[in-house]
Order: structure tokens, then sequence, then C-alpha cells
């Protein structure tokens, strides 16, 4: 066995060693990507590592029983960088997927209600600009309902505010599954809900308001805390809709909050309209 067989196959063992580490690499980015086109093509990558290793394995006897000129060692210094390079890049992209996750769990984060899981204010004005942006350029229609729960400071006083969140929690995944896809639904502040309806004219968007306010009223929301309590809540709910011509976020909140405060003032657990007429009154 010469000197140039002996440095050749070196190089080439430590690039079998090399691609071992970046099949481990390879694995883990594997196992951080979602199920889809992407992650097949990150295993047929790990396939191809381990063809590699193989290879590589296999050249080693062959070139130390036979000997090796200069031209071999060229061959196990390319070896040895092909895997040192692939070896790079699968770190490097393990990096950017592990950043990927990080910056998409922190935007999940930023829009999301940390107690309820559902949209936040935040969101939920940025989202409705956009729609009524949409919807002024296309004549579309457009709703908006609020929804706040009655009487819920009374549950917070007679049984604190954990318990408070627990109802907030079950109430909130309850009109969560029930309102539609298209239809974004997000907590508004304390105990109140806005819903933005896209599309939407006035009577659909009361048959919906009225399919929710009915769900929570025929509903016993149950708290597992230290023993089971039952709650019957029921909702209040004021509702808008923007039809042609401009109209503004803000305007549209400020109608549907109005026509809560008057479902509330009628005695709770109803749907109003806001309309112009019933407002001056």
């Amino acid at each position: 066995m010469n000197s140039i067989a002996y440095i050749a196959g070196t190089a080439i063992l430590a690039g079998a060693v090399i691609m071992a580490f970046s099949l481990v690499f390879a694995s883990r980015i594997v196992a951080e990507l979602p199920l889809g086109p992407v992650r097949r093509w990150w295993n047929v990558l790990r396939a191809l590592i381990v063809l590699f290793i193989l290879g590589y394995g296999a050249s080693i006897p062959l070139l130390l029983l036979r000997g090796a000129g200069p031209v071999h060692l060229v061959m196990g210094t390319m070896l040895l960088s092909g895997a040192v390079f692939v070896l790079l890049v699968c770190r490097l992209m393990l990096t950017t997927v592990s950043d990927v996750r990080r910056i998409a769990a922190l935007e999940v984060e930023n829009v999301t209600d940390p107690l309820l899981g559902i949209y936040n204010r935040r969101y939920l004005e940025q989202r409705l600009k956009e729609e009524v942006s949409r919807a002024n350029r296309y004549g579309l229609a457009l709703s908006v309902c609020i929804m706040d729960i009655d009487h819920f400071k009374r549950i917070n006083d007679s049984y604190g505010h954990p318990i408070g969140d627990e109802v907030l929690k079950n109430l909130g995944n309850l009109l969560r599954n029930k309102v539609r896809e298209v239809d974004l639904f997000a907590r508004y502040g304390g105990e109140e809900f806005v819903m933005i309806l896209p599309n939407t004219r006035a009577q659909e968007a009361i048959v919906l308001a009225e399919r929710l306010r009915k769900a929570v009223e025929d509903s016993r929301i149950v708290v597992e805390s230290g023993g089971r309590l039952e709650f019957d809540c029921t909702v209040s709910l004021g509702l808008t809709t923007a039809t042609a011509g401009k109209r503004e976020s803000r305007q549209l909140l400020r109608e549907a909050d109005q026509a809560l405060h008057r479902a509330k003032a009628s005695g709770r657990n109803r749907v109003e309209v806001f309309t112009a007429q019933k407002q001056a009154a």
C-alpha cells in the first residue's frame, strides 16, 4: 500500500463520515417540514446521501488493495470537498428552516389572542381595512357584527376570573365552529367578539347572527375546575352592512357597536341592525 493510496483513502473515509453528519442534518430538516412535495424531495436527498456513503465506503478497500496514483489523490480530495459542500448546504438549510418556523410562530402569536387562540384585535382591524377596500373597489356588500356576552361580569364577580376565562374559551370554541370558513372571527376585547362577513348582505348577515345567538342560547357551558360548573349564557349582537358607496372600517365598527348597545338596552339576547333612522331615534 503506497502513501498516495493511504492519503486518498483517508480523504474518502473522512468524506463518508461528513456525509453521515449531513444525513443527520437532512433528517432533522425532514422532521421540521410539513407534509408535501418539499418534504418528499428532501427524503429523496436523504436517500441519495445514503447511496453516497455506501459508495464512499465501497471505494476505500479497492483503493487500498490496488494502489493509487495522483489521479486517485485528486479524486479523494474532490470527494472530501463534495461531502463538505453537502454538509454545509444541509446545515444552512436546517438553520433556514428553523428560522422560518420560528418567524411563522411569531407571526401567529402576533395575530392570535393568547387566551382563546382566535384572531386578535390587531389582525381584525388590518383585515377589516382590506375587506372594506375590496368591497369599495368591486361594489360588494360587507357586513360587520359585534357580539357581547350578556352579564359576563357576574360570572367573574361570582366565580373569579380563572373561571370566567374558561367560560370565554368554551364560548370562543363554540362560536368559531359555527361561523363560515369565509368569515373572520376575532376577539375584540374583554368579552366582545367581532365577525367580518365578506360579500354578505344585510338579510344574510341577520340569518347568520341569529344562528349564532341561538347556538349560544341552546348550549350549556361546562367548566371543570375542582368540580363541574355549568353556565347558561346568552349573547347580544350588533350588525351593520356596507352597501354601495365608500365606507370606512372605523365607521362600520362604530355602527355595529351602536347596534350592539341598542340590543343590550332592549333586553339582551337579541340581534339589532344598525340603521340611520333607529340611531336617530
